[in-house]
């Protein structure tokens, strides 16, 4: 369940589940492994890596789970979803994709997004504006 699916769950009242016991130790793992670094995350080691490309011809959201960081492509643009740290049972990646946006969920302690130089990109790399707009924000006027 990503971070912002729990969230909801929580918000509407719904039953959590609790996570698996491997992941309650992968996690407590990962977290000696990133205090032993001084929680420097480009000091984990990197356990996996692949490419985003926008072939479209609009604004493509990617999506970086589980912490729901939101990272906006430009037609033509490249970047590199790297996955740092312990990874849990299966696959480095999950990947789903629907209309005009990609989901990208690191099964390991810590992900990043970069650019085809390799610079970390931030949370809300071109996001537009008002992208996240809901009808409260309207109803109130905020930009």
């Amino acid at each position: 369940m990503t971070a912002a699916r729990r969230t909801v769950a929580l918000l509407k009242g719904a039953p959590v589940p609790e996570p698996a016991p491997d992941l309650v130790q992968g996690l407590a793992e990962a977290m000696a492994e990133a205090d032993a670094v001084g929680w420097h995350w480009e000091q984990l080691p990197e356990t996996g890596r692949t490419e985003v490309a926008n072939q479209g011809e609009d604004l493509l959201l990617l999506m970086l789970e589980p912490l729901g960081e939101d990272y906006w492509l430009r037609p033509g643009e490249v970047v590199q979803v790297v996955s740092r740290g312990p990874v849990q049972s299966g696959p480095v990646f999950a990947v789903r994709h629907g209309g005009d946006s990609v989901e990208v969920c690191c099964n390991s302690f810590f992900g990043t997004v970069e650019d085809e130089h390799g610079s970390p990109l931030d949370c809300g790399h071109q996001r537009p504006p008002g992208a996240f707009r809901t009808a409260a924000d309207d109803a109130a006027g905020d930009d």
